[in-house]
C-alpha cells in the first residue's frame, strides 16, 4: 500500500519527539552532568528546540490540512478537536485518578483542571496544565483558532508576512519580558514561551515551508546529496545557535531571549524543508527502518501526551529503574525513553481501536 505522509516531514517529526523525551527523561531522573559539551548542550535544549520543532511541524501539517479542504471554518475545527481530544482528555483523567495527582481536585487545583480541560491553561493567570506537556496543546488550540487567516495572510504577502510575523513576535517578546514582570506575576517561561503572540513565527514559518513547497514544488532540485547538506547545516546552526542561548540567555531580557526561538524556528523550518525533499526509502535503504519511523510518526501525538507520565511513574515508583540508574545512567534513560515510547504507542493504538468500534456501533 502506497504511504500517503511525507516520509521526510515524519523523520523530522520522530526527531523533534526524541528530543523532548531525552530531556524529560534525564530531568526527572536526576539530571546528571554529561561531560560532552556537544551532546550535553543536545539534551539541555531537547524540550526548547523539540516544542519549537513541533510548532513549526504544527504549521506544516494545518497548512496542508487547509490546502486540501474545502471545508467551511467550524467544521475544520471540528475535525482538529476530534484529532486532539481523546489522548488529551484520557491524560487529564490519568493524572487525577490514577496518579498521585488528586491534589489537582482541590479547591485551587479544580481551577487548572477546568482550564485544561477548556484549552484555556496558558490563558487565564493564576492556573496550570494538569499534565506537564498540555501547555503546547493549549497554544497549537489557540493556533487552530487563527491559522486560516494566518494562511490567507500568507498566501497574500508571502515572504512579507513570514517576515512581519517572526518580527512582531520579537517584538512582543521584548514587551512581554521587559514589561511583563512590572506589571504581572507571570514567569519569564510563561511570557516567552506559553502565548501563542510570542510563538506566532514558529507556526508561520511551518506553513511558509509547505507555502514554497507548493508554489515551488516542481522547480525544487530533489537530490539526497543536496538534502543532507541542507540537514546537517541547519542541524548545526540549531546546535550552535543554542549553545549561544545556554551562554546569553533563552528566557531572558536581553538581545538572546527576545530572538532566540525565533531563530531556532528559522533553522528548524530549513531543516524541515530538506527533509521533506530528501528521498528518505532511497536514503535509508532499509524498509524496517522505514516502517520504524513510520509507526513512531504515527503514533507521535499519543507518545508526546502520555510520555512526561510515564517517565515519572518509572523514575518515582519503579525500583528496577532505579538500580538500573545506579549502575548505568545512560542505560537507563534509554529503557525509560524505550518504554515510554512503547506505553504511548499502545495507549495511541487502544484509543483509535475504541473509536473504530464506536464509529462501526453507530454506522
Amino acid at each position: 500500500m502506497k504511504y500517503s505522509r511525507n516520509m521526510g516531514a515524519d523523520c523530522f517529526r520522530v526527531m523533534m519527539l526524541m528530543l523532548v523525551m531525552v530531556y524529560h527523561t534525564w530531568v526527572i531522573n536526576g539530571s546528571v552532568p554529561i561531560d560532552n559539551r556537544i551532546i550535553s548542550s543536545i539534551i539541555i535544549l531537547g524540550g526548547e528546540v523539540g516544542v519549537t520543532g513541533f510548532f513549526v511541524l504544527s504549521g506544516w501539517s494545518i497548512y496542508q490540512s487547509l490546502k486540501k479542504q474545502s471545508e467551511n471554518y467550524w467544521l475544520f475545527l471540528k475535525k482538529r478537536f476530534i484529532r486532539i481530544a481523546p489522548e488529551y482528555y484520557l491524560s487529564i483523567v490519568i493524572v487525577l485518578f490514577f496518579s498521585s495527582g488528586a491534589g489537582w481536585l482541590s479547591k485551587e487545583g479544580i481551577k487548572s483542571v477546568i482550564a485544561t480541560m477548556f484549552f484555556c491553561q496558558n490563558i487565564l493567570p493564576g492556573v496550570s496544565a494538569v499534565n506537564g506537556v498540555l501547555w503546547t496543546m493549549s497554544v497549537t488550540a489557540m493556533f487552530y483558532i487563527v491559522s486560516p487567516v494566518l494562511n490567507k495572510m500568507l498566501c497574500k504577502f508571502n515572504t512579507i508576512f513570514v517576515v512581519f510575523s517572526v518580527s512582531i513576535t520579537i517584538l512582543m517578546k521584548y514587551i512581554f519580558l521587559h514589561w511583563g514582570p512590572i506589571y504581572g506575576t507571570y514567569d519569564s517561561f510563561y511570557l516567552s514561551r506559553q502565548t501563542i503572540i510570542t510563538d506566532l513565527d514558529n507556526f508561520v514559518l511551518g506553513m511558509a515551508v509547505a507555502h514554497l513547497m507548493n508554489k515551488y514544488g516542481t522547480c525544487i532540485i530533489r537530490k539526497n546529496f543536496f538534502s543532507c547538506i541542507g540537514i546537517i547545516a541547519s542541524l548545526c546552526g540549531v546546535i550552535g545557535y543554542g549553545i549561544l542561548g545556554m551562554q546569553y540567555g533563552i528566557h531572558t531580557d536581553n538581545v538572546s531571549g527576545y530572538g532566540w526561538h525565533s531563530v531556532i524556528a528559522i533553522l528548524l523550518a530549513i531543516n524541515l524543508f530538506f527533509w521533506c525533499i530528501l528521498e528518505v526509502p532511497e536514503f535509508f535503504g532499509s524498509s524496517r527502518i522505514s516502517q520504524f519511523i513510520r509507526l513512531l510518526a504515527k503514533h507521535q501525538y499519543g507518545i508526546y501526551v502520555f510520555h512526561l507520565l510515564v517517565i515519572q511513574n518509572l523514575v518515582s515508583n519503579s525500583e528496577l529503574i532505579v538500580l538500573i540508574t545506579n549502575k548505568n545512567y545512560i542505560l537507563a534513560q534509554a529503557v525509560i525513553v524505550i518504554l515510554a515510547t512503547a506505553v504511548g504507542i499502545l495507549m495511541s493504538w487502544i484509543i483509535q481501536l475504541a473509536i473504530n468500534g464506536i464509529r462501526n456501533e453507530m454506522s
